[in-house]
């Protein structure tokens, strides 16, 4: 179990203090949520951050000494996610993908975890065209489209009333990896043309 950490203990965009709550870490499969282990001895390298409809960023390390025996599908960069759950509330507070894991013969690996808005910025949407559609329908089309093989994202996206016209063309199928990026890699079988989901990016 990991050491307290600080959370912000209002909704997202209101400030308050911030209030320390414990920890427990999982690693789960990022594309089912399936729970692969208990990170027991994974400690985070900072503050946990959200921001609504942006990328935030994590640095933490995992002890080897005591890490139990599937530490590596459980960390395996691109395939997994880091769950962090408030163990007074069982409530899940935070998830990151591993992005990156670094360790050879040191007694802990380094882990850069990203959330999960960041798969969307490392996807292509295939070809996508709307004429005088909903602005939600043209997002959920785009969305659906790029989380073909993705996690099991829920969008919630009831009709604004203002239609839009809309075109995009990839190069080949939806829901292909950008070839530099790691988020997804295993099960991959193609890379994809632009353009990609921005996961920032908010209808007006």
């Amino acid at each position: 179990m990991s050491p307290p950490s600080l959370l912000p203990a209002a909704p997202l965009g209101q400030p308050d203090p911030q209030v320390p709550v414990t920890l427990a870490w999982y690693g789960c499969d990022l594309r089912t949520g399936a729970i692969i282990e208990d990170l027991r001895t994974l400690k985070p390298g900072g503050a946990l951050g959200r921001k609504l409809g942006e990328t935030t960023t994590l640095s933490a390390s995992l002890g080897l000494a005591g890490a139990p025996a599937d530490w590596e599908a459980a960390t395996a960069p691109g395939t997994a996610l880091l769950v962090a759950v408030d163990t007074a509330t069982d409530t899940p507070i935070w998830p990151g993908i591993v992005l990156t894991r670094d360790g050879g013969s040191a007694t802990d690996i380094s882990l850069q975890c990203a959330t999960p808005e960041r798969y969307l910025d490392s996807r292509y949407t295939g070809t996508v065209t709307a004429v005088q559609q909903d602005q939600a329908a043209v997002l959920t089309s785009l969305f659906s489209n790029a989380m073909s093989d993705g996690p099991p994202f829920v969008l919630d996206a009831p009709p604004t009333g203002r239609p839009l016209d809309y075109s995009a063309a990839g190069l080949l199928g939806a829901g292909r990896r950008r070839p530099d990026d790691p988020v997804g890699r295993a099960g991959d079988h193609g890379h994809g043309g632009r353009p990609r989901v921005d996961g920032r990016r908010r209808l007006e």
